[in-house]
């Protein structure tokens, strides 16, 4: 969806696309705001020339697998501070802001440095392929089964 954007942002590419998995509003902003659900390949795609990605609270403060999905394309992430968010992932590697007040502050500080924007994309990364991938979740949880029987 294209996005109007204030004088401050007008520099900057932008791209929302809302899809709740609800068929009555997906239909309603399909035919009001033209969105639609990417394929795969448009996902991934979308991922991969993303700088930055906003991922935005669970009401149950859940880490989905869109922060790992992110990370691994080479977008940093920017996301709300939350107890989730702090317990999965090494404070460095993701870009947080406190409260949604406090969101454009965090977006353009994002954008501003470069390098350092560069810098926590490669070390978000590589920490997703080393720590994040299933096969290593899976191996984690099942040290963590084995721990539990043994003990």
């Amino acid at each position: 969806m294209k996005v109007k954007k204030r004088r401050r942002y007008s520099d900057v590419s932008i791209s929302w696309n809302s899809w709740t998995g609800n068929r009555a509003l997906d239909l309603v902003a399909s035919t009001l705001f033209g969105n639609r659900k990417l394929s795969t390949e448009q996902y991934r795609r979308t991922l991969q020339l993303s700088k930055l990605w906003l991922n935005s609270p669970s009401p149950l403060d859940l880490v989905s697998t869109r922060y790992f999905e992110s990370m691994a394309s080479g977008a940093v992430v920017l996301a709300q501070e939350s107890d989730g968010v702090s317990a999965v992932f090494p404070k460095d590697l993701i870009r947080t802001y406190p409260n949604p007040s406090e969101f454009p502050i965090a977006f353009l500080s994002a954008l501003e440095d470069r390098d350092a924007l560069k810098n926590t994309s490669e070390a978000a990364h590589e920490w997703v392929l080393e720590h994040g991938t299933w096969s290593n979740r899976v191996e984690t949880l099942l040290g963590e089964l084995e721990q539990i029987v043994s003990d």
